[in-house]
């Protein structure tokens, strides 16, 4: 009967568990002779020999030790459990070790480490130390810049809904895309000098693979320059220089129409007009036409939308489209009128 009673305070099965009833029953029944008795004090006394050696042997419970630890400001106790809980794959500990290493808590203050670390906690998949550790190689960050490694850091957060990965994404891309958008003008530049203003399209193609990386990378400058060269041909190409190409064409009706779409995305007023005559006509020869005269233009070719977009164009900023909102109203284009209604635009 006691070592019944022993070994079910042992167990908690039938009552509760409690070690210190258990080995009372236990010796008593021991004493009187019970070799059943005398096996579970053994396997006790093993057991307790064994949590000294490793008071906590879980993951998990190594983890919450290592939290505790940290909680308490025990630093190097802390850093302790949660470089074995990180060995047993708790996928939370290297997020606190990393800040350990790079803070000097409890250990001297590592960046090697705490790198190490934060990678192991990026690798995991938590968005938040990918954002963290593409920080690490921006300027000012605690790393070696390195834009690249930025870059592939915070898509990867951003991939995931981080809204601080995805803006600091789009300033990276932006910045690159200038730098190619200025590589491709000093060239076209320096082409415009050699040429004595008279461009051809050989003249530009250096320039063009430059500025078709500024535009992948959504440098909307870029891409409304490249819609213009496509649909037009060069002698529109340049803009900025206040002069116009006279060189030989070279109109790419679906490049011009590919990039006009990226520059309307990315709400560029004029793009935004040029993509409403488009849908209007439904032809690039009339898309520069202010006129409805259907007999240059033979047929109305997405007239609602055409319309929507134009509003889009006004509210963004282009008089131009306002104007030739006005224009179709007095031309009596079915929902002019009500398009004209709809502008922010005086």
């Amino acid at each position: 009967m006691q070592c019944s009673l022993g070994l079910h305070y042992l167990s908690g099965k039938f009552l509760d568990q409690d070690l210190q009833q258990a080995k009372y029953w236990l010796e008593k029944s021991a004493a009187q002779g019970s070799q059943r008795a005398k096996e579970a004090l053994l396997e006790i006394e093993q057991s307790a020999q064994h949590q000294e050696q490793s008071p906590i042997s879980d993951g998990n419970k190594i983890f919450l030790a290592g939290i505790q630890a940290y909680q308490d400001k025990e630093y190097g106790k802390a850093v302790t459990y949660l470089e074995k809980a990180a060995q047993l794959g708790e996928e939370q500990a290297p997020k606190i070790l990393a800040r350990c290493y790079l803070n000097g808590q409890g250990v001297s203050a590592d960046k090697d480490k705490a790198l190490f670390w934060l990678e192991k906690s990026a690798e995991q998949g938590d968005s938040d130390e990918q954002f963290l550790l593409g920080t690490w190689y921006l300027p000012g960050g605690e790393g070696t810049v390195n834009l690249e490694r930025a870059e592939y850091w915070f898509e990867k957060s951003a991939k995931q809904g981080h809204d601080k990965a995805k803006e600091g994404l789009r300033i990276i891309r932006r910045n690159k895309g200038v730098e190619y958008y200025n590589a491709g003008m000093r060239k076209i530049k320096q082409a415009t000098v050699d040429s004595q203003m008279h461009l051809t399209t050989e003249d530009l193609s250096d320039a063009l693979p430059d500025l078709e990386k500024a535009g992948e990378l959504d440098l909307v400058e870029a891409q409304s320059m490249l819609a213009s060269y496509y649909l037009y041909g060069n002698t529109r190409f340049s803009p900025k220089l206040n002069e116009t190409c006279p060189g030989e064409k070279d109109i790419d009706k679906e490049k011009g129409i590919y990039w006009l779409k990226r520059a309307v995305k990315n709400q560029d007023p004029y793009s935004t007009f040029t993509y409403a005559k488009y849908l209007f006509f439904g032809d690039v020869n009339c898309m520069s036409e202010q006129s409805f005269d259907i007999g240059r233009c033979p047929r109305y070719y997405n007239q609602k939308e055409a319309l929507d977009y134009a509003v889009k164009a006004s509210d963004l900023g282009c008089q131009a489209a306002y104007l030739w909102l006005e224009q179709a109203k007095k031309n009596g284009v079915s929902g002019a009128a009500n398009a004209l209604e709809r502008t922010k635009m005086p």
